[in-house]
């Protein structure tokens, strides 16, 4: 009766701690699934935030821009906007810009910006500043 006892006791102990390690083992590989699924969500919110980054940084570029363009020019020749349409006739007008006075500055009128500066000697930025618009602007008030 004795050894009946203790085989049962064995066989119960046995029992017990192996149920005790295939729950640890079970835990670990949970734990291992999260941090890797941790690591997972870290990567990828590393790339957000590198996309949230750039984005920003063209997004200060782009009311720099406009306010180039948007700034009132009066002088001796009477006031005319500085605006993006405007631009576009004027360089329409120089024979630089074919394409449609929509207000819209693009790839076509960045250009056209960039070739009437070189053919007028100015610095060719793409930027409508003081010296291109005193330049531009007798184009706008032709017809």
């Amino acid at each position: 009766m004795f050894r009946l006892l203790v085989i049962a006791v064995i066989i119960s102990f046995l029992s017990i701690t192996g149920c005790a390690s295939a729950r640890k083992e079970t835990r670990n590989t949970q734990i291992q699934q999260f941090q890797m699924e941790i690591a997972r969500l870290r990567s990828e919110l590393q790339q957000k935030d590198t996309e949230i980054d750039l984005l920003e940084e063209r997004l200060q570029e782009v009311p720099r821009r406009q306010a180039v363009y948007a700034k009132q020019d009066k002088g001796a020749q009477g006031s005319a906007m500085k605006t993006p349409r405007n631009i576009q006739l004027a360089l329409k007008r120089a024979n630089f810009y074919n394409g449609p006075a929509d207000g819209k500055v693009g790839e076509k009128t960045k250009k056209a910006i960039k070739d009437f500066q070189k053919a007028n000697g100015l610095p060719a930025d793409g930027v409508v500043g003081k010296e291109t618009w005193s330049k531009l602007k007798p184009y706008l008030n032709e017809k």
